[in-house]
């Protein structure tokens, strides 16, 4: 993600959360930024937004909370491909998968 990414993330997380407002936006920004570097930006807002619909507390999360989220997005969507490709028999569409005559 990049600087701007992680700003627009944290606003939104403080649009959800209410009582989530950094004291310095900069900040926050710049930690969240460091520690969110090697993540895609859609799969971490659609980790805050799963976050927000399944959060029971009214707690902000945490980057490692998003990032967790994220992976089972991905592991999810990842999945559902495969399946999707067995599913119509299309084997080339598997990453490094080269297609075979039946």
């Amino acid at each position: 993600m990049t600087r701007d990414e992680t700003k627009r993330l944290l606003r939104i997380a403080s649009a959800l959360y209410p009582n989530w407002k950094p004291d310095e936006l900069d900040i926050a920004v710049d930690a969240w930024s460091a520690v969110l570097s090697d993540q895609e930006a859609q799969t971490m807002a659609n980790a805050l937004k799963e976050f927000a619909r399944t959060d029971t507390k009214g707690f902000a999360p945490s980057p490692g909370q998003l990032i967790e989220i994220g992976r089972g997005i991905e592991k999810k969507m990842y999945w559902e491909r495969v399946s999707s490709a067995l599913t119509a028999k299309t084997y080339g569409a598997l990453p490094g998968a080269s297609e075979t005559e039946e």
